[in-house]
């Protein structure tokens, strides 16, 4: 199986698509609180325009205001800045919101000696809690069943948002530092004169299947997200 195969097949989200994806899922989860506020802000300027009593002076404050004068434009701008605030918290809790909602992925890398051992791109992942477990679990599969020894400290990067031009995912990276080579590892090493790389995709929806591929360990530094990380300490 050619390598390339075994690549990712998402893409990381541009700023622009996830401003779009963030004020599409602000429409429709908060349609109504959006269409009422927009109401009662019509409703109040139409009260301003057609009462006479609700517009404001049409005579100008003094250049030089009095005491009482500060105070109202004070409470004005405190007034404006919680606004704006409460604006950006809103939107905060928002962002956050949606990134919860996010189907997660999870792409692990377990090192042996400095090289990777074995790489798995875009598991599901059903919690971030999961993630030790589930790479664990994932990777003894691929071992057919062997035990996988490594050092208890996990490296970790950034989540990040990634797409395939339909879908956003919330993307989780994981390294692990093997102690020992798994005996199927070790196997093909030996046959092949050469340390090598399990490489693992699952199938996607609407994607062939795709088998796991053994290549030199070498190589398997110049795929997708196996470079980069802080050499492990022996």
């Amino acid at each position: 199986m050619a390598t390339d195969l075994l690549l990712p097949d998402l893409r990381p989200l541009t700023a622009s698509e996830r401003r779009r994806q963030l004020w599409r899922y602000t429409w429709q989860s908060r349609r109504t609180q959006i269409l009422g506020a927009a109401f009662g802000v019509l409703i109040v300027a139409l009260a301003v325009i057609l009462v006479p009593r609700l517009r404001p002076p049409s005579t100008i404050l003094p250049a030089a205001p009095d005491w009482l004068s500060w105070q109202d434009n004070l409470q004005t701008l405190f007034g404006l800045a919680t606004l704006l605030v409460a604006v950006f918290v809103w939107l905060d809790e928002l962002n956050e919101e949606w990134s919860e909602d996010l189907p997660r992925l999870l792409s692990f890398f377990f090192f042996f000696q400095g090289q990777p051992a074995l790489v798995c791109y875009h598991a599901y992942l059903a919690g971030e809690s999961d993630i030790r477990a589930w790479a664990q679990q994932i990777g003894g599969r691929q071992m057919t069943g062997g035990d996988l020894h490594f050092r208890p400290v996990v490296d970790s990067r950034p989540v990040e948002y990634l797409t395939d031009g339909a879908n956003v995912y919330l993307h989780h990276q994981v390294r692990f530092t093997l102690t020992d080579l798994p005996n199927l590892l070790a196997e093909t090493a030996q046959a092949t004169g050469h340390p090598v790389c399990l490489v693992w995709r699952p199938r996607r929806e609407e994607k062939p299947p795709q088998q796991s591929a053994a290549i030199p360990s070498r190589d398997a530094l110049c795929l997708s997200g196996a470079s980069g990380w802080d050499t492990p300490t022996a």
